[in-house]
């Protein structure tokens, strides 16, 4: 039995609870953080983006068909399927940042999207 708050589960509140206690004490320090101190926080955070997504999602698909139906299902899985799809157009798009870039860097300037990025 799950107690509901604000249609979610406590359990699903426990995903954002375990982001905030892994990545707020880095806010705290005053040095040199590696990626391994954020790896945790960055697990947390995968697994609550799902949350977040599914909530938004099933929230959507409640506006058009208040009562669960055929159609509600179909319209779940296209916003689904949509969102997954962003997912991936947007890691093809800045997987050169992540892996290395192989060329020369001027083929890369359109990923610079705020003045602040080094590329």
């Amino acid at each position: 039995m799950f107690i509901t708050v604000c249609d979610c589960d406590v359990t699903d509140l426990c995903w954002l609870a375990g982001w905030f206690l892994h990545y707020f004490p880095f806010y705290l320090m005053d040095r040199v953080l590696y990626f391994h101190h954020y790896i945790p926080a960055v697990m947390f955070n995968c697994i609550f983006s799902g949350v977040i997504i599914d909530y938004i999602v099933g929230c959507i698909c409640r506006v058009f068909f208040p009562t669960p139906s055929a159609l509600y299902n179909v319209l779940r899985g296209i916003f689904t399927i949509a969102v997954i799809s962003v997912i991936v157009w947007s890691f093809t798009v800045f997987c050169h940042v992540s892996y290395g870039m192989v060329g020369p860097r001027l083929e890369y300037s359109d990923m610079k999207w705020m003045a602040s990025w080094e590329i």
